[in-house]
């Protein structure tokens, strides 16, 4: 190399010495503890700004160390007075676009081919500044494993993601949204593996594995949703008693994978359904009578047919606001009536003496107050003691009185 500089082309000797300059540049970056790592994931858009001291316009260069073809870094853009643009012969030229203003490089649909380091370098008179990134690329995480599957059958599941470049994903497996679940990792080349055995049992139907990939600060995830078919169980019937009533309920679940039929024998007036259980209502013609229902649950599973049986017998009787137990309800409910109608009878009658009660004493004490008003002296009757005629209030508080007794 040394000899080329003293070559007597002189027209030759600037072109080496950028060579030279760029190959320096990106020996720094290479070993530069404070290179700037980015992660992204295949398919997304990475933009690879360019924070330069530009006090004038400087000549801006943008290149990379993952399309080259020999040691020399490949040009992926310039810049320098109006010359300025995509180099057009980049493998990967479409897939580039730099910000007139800011120089800032946008990488659109990145692909794990794309990994690699990145430089910026800025040049004005005798001060040339770089700015170094390393790009990681991985994939998206494809979950993998058995969806369907008997209780006792073993499943096999596995995670994995390609990577490029020089820092792998981290993969780790749940078991629904928050709960960690145990795996190994499986090395492969420039593949990122973590699985692990299941043994279903009855517990596992309609559990959600989901593979959590963390790449830098990015998070992804996928998941697998198993279902482990069992036969029909946990046959209830419910309310269990000795008598019920027109129109109540009586209502029969079960467990299992399918979800199980459920019906009634003999089938009586249908109520309502839903997953795994089915009601009836006690109908009006078994009124005073003695009855026996029986709940049948069925499923099938792996080509047979599974079915459980419980039945109840009660009796029915007519009281439809009562106490079905005791059979005395409507006794109780009508003498409670009886109590609360007497309670509301005493309470009017009281509220109605007190209010005569009153009215009588407000007149006495108005009458009294009149009575002292109009009362003669004894110069006013010639000194004579005489009896002043009954008033008119003296009057009607006698009638009042005479009508209390």
């Amino acid at each position: 190399m040394l000899s080329l500089f003293v070559s007597s082309d002189a027209a030759l000797r600037p072109k080496l010495l950028a060579v030279v300059v760029c190959a320096t540049l990106f020996l720094r970056s290479s070993t530069d503890e404070n290179m700037a790592i980015v992660y992204a994931i295949a398919g997304e858009t990475v933009h690879l700004t360019c924070p330069l001291p530009r006090p004038a316009t400087p000549r801006i260069e943008w290149f990379d160390l993952v399309y080259n073809t020999d040691p020399r870094p490949k040009r992926i853009y310039s810049a320098s007075g109006r010359r300025r643009g995509i180099e057009p012969s980049h493998p990967n030229g479409a897939n580039y676009r730099v910000d007139a203003n800011n120089f800032t490089l946008t990488i659109r649909n990145v692909k794990l081919e794309d990994a690699g380091t990145y430089n910026c370098t800025s040049r004005q008179d005798q001060q040339t500044l770089y700015q170094a990134y390393y790009l990681a690329v991985s994939g998206h995480p494809l979950c993998n494993g058995t969806k369907l599957m008997r209780a006792g059958q073993t499943g096999h599941y596995s995670c994995e993601s390609e990577f490029s470049g020089n820092y792998q994903p981290k993969l780790d497996w749940h078991r629904g949204p928050d709960n960690y679940w145990k795996s190994v990792d499986k090395f492969e080349v420039r593949l990122a593996k973590r699985a692990f055995d299941l043994k279903a049992s009855e517990v596992d139907d309609g559990t959600t594995f989901t593979c959590l990939l963390k790449f830098g600060d990015v998070i992804k995830e996928c998941s697998v949703n198993l279902t482990v078919f069992y036969p029909v169980r946990d046959l209830v019937i419910d309310p269990i008693k000795e008598s019920f009533t027109v129109d109540e309920e009586i209502r029969c679940s079960a467990n299992g994978s399918p979800t199980p039929e459920i019906s009634f024998e003999p089938a009586l007036d249908p109520g309502r359904t839903g997953f795994g259980w089915r009601s009836i209502t006690i109908p009006r013609s078994l009124t005073g009578k003695k009855a026996t229902v029986e709940c049948v649950a069925t499923n099938l599973v792996d080509g047979r047919l599974k079915t459980v049986r419980k039945s109840i017998s009660f009796s029915v009787k007519d009281d439809v606001g009562g106490d079905s137990e005791t059979g005395d309800g409507g006794k109780k409910g009508q003498s409670t009536q009886s109590k609360a109608s007497s309670s509301s009878g005493a309470i009017v009658g009281g509220i109605v003496v007190g209010i005569m009660i009153l009215v009588i004493i407000v007149a006495v004490v108005f009458c009294v107050r009149l009575r002292k008003d109009k009362k003669p002296t004894k110069e006013e009757n010639g000194g004579a003691k005489t009896q002043p005629p009954p008033t008119r209030c003296e009057t009607q508080t006698t009638s009042v009185k005479e009508d209390e007794v």
